[in-house]
């Protein structure tokens, strides 16, 4: 509808699902990926954290508070709750249909994919990382050592994951 005949995206979280799942369903469309902090699945351990994801918008702890007064100054109080509470709807369907997202139809990706994870993720596991890229025929795994999820914060100058990148 925009007229955009190609694409690169880079994307993190949930935004790396949707860029896999357009590759799979527009492959002429995309051109390449950077996917940061994806699987193609939701991991089990999800389900244990679910009820308590959320719990910074109303009880922020250390360091949690800038992220909160940003949030609610952009969205509200409301907004922030309803959009928390859409979400964990949308990953209790997921789960309720397997939990797959992109990972099963991750063979029809065309593109070069560079998935970026990091290697101390306890919900999106080196293994499950391992799993999509194993998945994606021209996918390259990099996983960052001494890191949970959001590698792009690991250093806040940027630089080693602009490295990472352009690489």
């Amino acid at each position: 509808r925009l007229g955009v005949s190609e694409t690169r995206i880079f994307a993190t979280g949930d935004g790396a699902e949707s860029a896999l799942l357009l590759a799979i369903a527009q492959p002429a469309l995309v051109r390449a990926i950077v996917a940061v902090d994806v699987t193609g699945a939701l991991p089990p351990s999800l389900l244990d954290l679910l009820p308590h994801i959320d719990s910074w918008v109303d009880n922020p702890g250390p360091g949690q508070l800038a992220q909160r007064t940003a949030a609610i100054s952009a969205y509200g109080l409301d907004g922030i709750r309803a959009m928390w509470a859409g979400w964990k709807e949308a990953v209790r369907q997921i789960f309720a249909a397997g939990g797959n997202i992109s990972l099963a139809e991750a063979g029809a990706i065309r593109c070069p994919v560079l998935i970026l994870n990091g290697a101390d993720d306890d919900l999106n596991t080196p293994a499950m990382s391992e799993a999509l890229a194993a998945a994606i025929p021209q996918a390259e795994l990099r996983l960052v050592p001494n890191t949970m999820q959001l590698v792009y914060d690991k250093d806040k100058s940027l630089r080693g994951f602009h490295e990472l990148i352009t690489e």
